[in-house]
């Protein structure tokens, strides 16, 4: 989730009325309570609540936009590292040392090459 992908989502929101105050705490709760109601609970929110801009309600509609996995909550991600036999673009199958990032609920991320065995 990049700024400008927020920014973009932002400007194509529609809204009757901005009703915000700058963010503080409490207000980054209701963000983060608007956005596990969309992308966790699956609770749907009415016309009229959508009609007025609160921090809820756009942690809501920024929760619906966006991947539901890319939420807020902290992740813990591991590196691990592990041996596969793997096939080459040339068609070479050999055996290779994988290093990647995981965690919880997430899954595997940036899956690379580090050596190659037996080529």
């Amino acid at each position: 989730m990049s700024p400008e992908s927020i920014e973009q989502a932002f400007a194509r929101l529609q809204f009757g009325r901005d009703i915000r105050r700058p963010p503080d705490e409490r207000r980054r709760g209701r963000f983060r309570t608007g956005w596990e109601d969309a992308t966790m609970r699956g609770e749907s929110y009415g016309i009229e609540t959508l009609k007025r801009l609160s921090w809820r309600n756009l942690g809501y509609r920024l929760g619906k936009h966006f991947d539901p996995v890319e939420d807020l909550r902290p992740v813990r991600w591991r590196k691990l590292k592990g041996n596969a036999t793997i096939r080459l673009s040339d068609a070479t199958v050999c055996t290779a040392e994988l290093r990647w990032y995981e965690a919880h609920g997430v899954g595997k991320r940036e899956l690379k090459i580090k050596r190659l065995f037996g080529r």
